[in-house]
């Protein structure tokens, strides 16, 4: 017990004194400042919310210029801010979640090396990328706070919200619409019959059910401790429109992962409270401090059973009930079961080093009977952990636990040392990374675009709060001084000069398949239309990254088209297309795709045993 009421940093940073300066100077100064800090909010904010709103370029019908402007704003982010790192003479990072973003980055990389197609696999990686540059960047840049992140991630968040609302809102009114025209509306048809469910929002449904269990823990805070009236109005507009949307989404593992972290949350933000009252009072943490008075362990355990009992006593009376609800009881478990059993496989198959990032539905249809049946569902592992151990076997389960470690220290340490506005925003963190992870037990957000710009909006949060706690003037650990002095001195400066590194890596990798990448778009482009120059276009594409399969295919089935609408006489033609299509059997040896084109060169040239070998092995026809 101390001898009087703990005094902690941020408490009494209000308690210094401003240097002295003339009243209108200073107010001018801060009004700029002001006006910087806000128009810094809404840039950070609307950067992070093109990711979190549009889908996956892969998934669009002209991709070449979707991958473009994604490229483009996270090389032009990377851009600034080592521009900024060069004029102020500083290198990025200064915190302990370095060394797990150091660890992940490490486990991609040798994953992607050992990979069974290295060429997606790195693609995958740089994907992952976008999360390093987000984090960095958005921890890095001046004129923004812990708060601030907060507040513009939460607004990010609550309007992704409201935007999958507007969508279903429209798809309602096309229902009505349709009703009147055939029946006229009633009492009996003015609700659809299923629930409708969100569509074309950010990757995808669940990913979409993914940013909002990340947002809900930041608005229970506000709304828990507002830092005005306006601010608890707009978090509960943001809840409600959140939880609608949420809802929506049909994400039953979204529900599960915005409850647990909504609860973590709201707890810890009361036990915060209550603890910290006790420490300015100078009084220990006693059993009262977590529980109400009078309110006995065994009555706490019999509060718990009774409502898990009623909530699974509810699911299951559903489950058996004859008029069971579709939105909660879907078809996607078996999905998931054999996405789930395959996944054990290929983790024990490729233990050390995994299969490679994103191979999961290159290696699925060859350990599952039911690939046709759930090829479209199982594209990845639907558990975001098995996810990493099948990408980076034993090495990327052990990166994961560094990285973990690494975030869980810094939010004790914030929670420790911190004032109380940053002990809160510690819970709301932690709150948020739970929740995200109970919904990952479900599906796996490893291969998205915009699940890495929310976790690294998150963990900016986190490392800007714990920064902004170290300088208010908390003490370093002591372990450091058991640390060499060459050792704290040098390690963390040739840490943070690596890391300024890998921010450059993304935007060469990017160039470097980007060029390739526009020829095969006007190729193809041109090929679709008919017009001259689709095989030279892709020709070169193949010459500038002869590694990527479907570069091969196409211009192999550029080149047979070709000599097929000749009139089968430029035997050249058909003699090239059949060495690409090769190439590309050789370079994806699990592609229908590439075996069924290759099937058809061949029956062209007049090598029917060879076509119907490769007839043979493909699948399409199952």
């Amino acid at each position: 017990m101390t001898d009087g009421p703990r005094t902690r940093p941020g408490d009494a940073a209000s308690a210094r004194s401003l240097p002295s300066q003339p009243s209108a100077t200073r107010t001018q100064s801060l009004d700029r400042e002001n006006v910087v800090r806000w128009a810094m909010l809404a840039l950070v904010g609307a950067w992070a919310g093109y990711f979190l709103f549009t889908g996956m370029p892969q998934f669009t019908l002209h991709v070449f210029p979707r991958t473009i402007v994604l490229h483009a704003l996270v090389g032009g982010a990377a851009l600034v801010y080592v521009a900024y790192l060069a004029g102020a003479r500083r290198l990025p990072g200064g915190t302990p979640l370095d060394l797990g973003v150091i660890a992940m980055v490490a486990a991609y990389a040798i994953g992607s090396y050992a990979s069974i197609n290295w060429r997606v696999s790195v693609e995958a990686t740089l994907q992952f990328s976008i999360g390093l540059v987000a984090f960095y960047v958005l921890s890095g840049l001046p004129f923004l706070s812990a708060l601030q992140l907060r507040r513009a991630f939460a607004l990010a968040g609550s309007a992704v919200a409201l935007y999958a609302l507007w969508v279903v809102g429209n798809d309602y009114a096309d229902y009505l619409r349709l009703v009147n025209s055939v029946d006229g509306i009633s009492a009996s048809n003015i609700f659809p019959a299923t629930v409708p469910r969100v569509h074309d929002v950010s990757d995808h449904t669940n990913v979409l059910a993914m940013i909002i269990v990340l947002v809900f823990p930041f608005l229970a805070l506000s709304v828990y401790r507002p830092s005005g009236v306006i601010e608890r109005v707009a978090a509960i507009a943001g809840s409600v429109v959140c939880g609608w949307a949420l809802f929506l989404t049909l994400s039953r593992g979204g529900w599960i992962g915005a409850g647990i972290g909504i609860v973590f949350t709201i707890a810890g933000i009361w036990l915060t409270l209550r603890i910290d009252a006790r420490e300015r009072e100078g009084r220990p943490a006693t059993w009262e401090t977590f529980v109400p008075s009078g309110f006995s362990p065994t009555a706490l355990a019999a509060v718990g059973g009774a409502v898990a009992l009623v909530a699974f006593g509810t699911v299951a009376f559903l489950a058996k009930s004859s008029t069971r609800p579709g939105w909660l009881f879907r078809g996607s478990l078996s999905a998931r079961q054999d996405a789930w059993h395959v996944g054990r496989q290929i983790f024990g198959d490729h233990l050390l080093t995994g299969a490679g990032p994103n191979t999961f539905g290159l290696l699925y249809p060859s350990y599952t009977k039911h690939a046709g049946e759930f090829v479209v569902q199982t594209q990845h592992a639907h558990n975001g952990f098995l996810q990493v151990a099948d990408d980076m076997g034993i090495v990327g389960v052990l990166a994961l636990i560094g990285l973990a470690a690494s975030v869980a220290f810094v939010l004790w340490r914030t929670w420790r040392d911190g004032s109380i506005e940053q002990r809160l925003l510690a819970v709301a963190c932690a709150g948020a990374l739970i929740g995200f992870s109970a919904h990952n037990q479900l599906d796996a957000g490893n291969i998205w675009k915009a699940t890495p710009i929310a976790l690294g909006f998150v963990g900016a949060i986190i490392a800007r709060n714990y920064l902004e706690s170290r300088s208010a003037g908390s003490a370093a650990p002591a372990a450091m001084a058991r640390i060499p002095e060459p050792a704290r001195r040098y390690a963390p400066v040739a840490l943070r000069g690596l890391l300024l590194l890998l921010l450059a890596v993304p935007l060469v990798g990017w160039y470097r398949f980007d060029r390739a990448h526009y020829d095969y778009w006007q190729g193809t482009e041109k090929l679709n239309k008919d017009e001259p120059g689709a095989i030279e276009h892709l020709q070169a594409a193949v010459n500038a990254d002869s590694s990527m399969m479907v570069y091969q295919l196409q211009l192999g089935i550029a080149q047979a088209t070709q000599f097929d609408r000749g009139g089968r006489t430029e035997d050249v033609l058909l003699d090239r297309a059949i060495v690409h299509l090769e190439r590309a059997a050789a370079l994806d040896t699990r592609s229908d795709l590439a075996h069924a084109n290759l099937a058809r060169v061949y029956q062209l040239a007049g090598r029917d045993d060879d076509a119907a070998h490769q007839a043979q092995i493909t699948r399409l026809s199952t």
